[in-house]
Parts: structure tokens; C-alpha cells; sequence
């Protein structure tokens, strides 16, 4: 009815607990540490650089040869060892991601050496192989401060 205003049953107020997270997300005595490599993650280490060395070589050669199918299965394989040793989470997926970069990088430059366009080819050509590298550096990141 109007004029007439109900009274709100409010009910108390209950303390909600801050909520911790297991470890902050940017935590420079973490990150900027030097973790050697130990029984469990030096095989990841060295899964990551074989893989990385693998995708590069495929990648610069079905760059050069006009070959996609072998740059994208030569970049899927990378990604799925990527997914496989990295912990998810914002490194992995920053890895993830500088694999799909390198292999659009590439498939550009198959185009520009098709289109006999050498010299700008190779320069997406670097690009690519340096996102590969990059890729590598942020899984071992991930599997360093895991």
C-alpha cells in the first residue's frame, strides 16, 4: 500500500574469511631465482628443448619447401608437449599461444617465398623460429616454478 513501508529483516551479518591464494601471482623472490634443474624437472627441461629443436627445424623447413601440413604438425606436436609438461596455468597458456603465433608467422612466409618474395620471408621466417624459442623459455618457466 503506498505510504506504508516495510521493515527489513536484515539478517546479521556473517564475517566472510579472506580468502588466501596459494602464492601470489608475481612474486619476484620466486620468478627471478635461479631453480636448478632436479630429478622431476630436468626431463621436462629437456622434453621442452628437444621438442623446441624438432618444431624449429620442420618449421624452417616447410617455411622454405612450401610445405603448411609440415609446420602445423611440426607446431601441433610442440603445443602438445607444451600441454603435456607445463602446469597449467598463465605460463603455460603464454607458451601455448607463442607456438600459434609461429606458426601463423610461418605460414606467412610460405606465401612471400611462393610470391618469390625471399627477403621478407625470412625475416617472418626468424620470427617464427624466435616464438618457438620463446615458447620453450615460458614452458620451462612454468615447469621451473611449478
Amino acid at each position: 500500500m503506498p505510504g506504508k513501508t516495510k521493515a527489513a529483516s536484515a539478517a546479521p551479518a556473517t564475517p566472510v574469511a579472506p580468502v588466501a591464494l596459494a602464492r601470489p601471482m608475481l612474486d619476484p623472490e620466486r620468478d627471478f631465482t635461479y631453480h636448478p634443474p632436479t630429478s622431476e624437472t630436468g626431463p621436462k627441461f629437456t622434453a621442452l628443448r628437444e621438442a623446441e629443436v624438432q618444431a624449429s627445424d620442420r618449421v624452417h623447413n616447410g617455411t622454405t619447401s612450401g610445405d603448411f601440413e609440415a609446420i602445423s604438425l611440426a607446431t601441433m606436436a610442440f603445443a602438445k608437449v607444451i600441454l603435456e609438461v607445463a602446469p597449467a596455468g598463465p605460463r603455460q597458456t603464454l607458451a601455448y599461444r607463442k607456438v600459434e603465433a609461429a606458426r601463423m608467422l610461418a605460414n606467412e612466409a610460405v606465401v612471400l617465398y611462393l610470391e618469390r618474395r625471399i627477403a621478407p620471408g625470412a625475416k617472418l621466417l626468424d620470427k617464427a623460429l624466435t616464438a618457438l624459442v620463446e615458447a620453450r623459455h615460458c614452458a620451462s618457466a612454468a615447469v621451473a616454478l611449478a
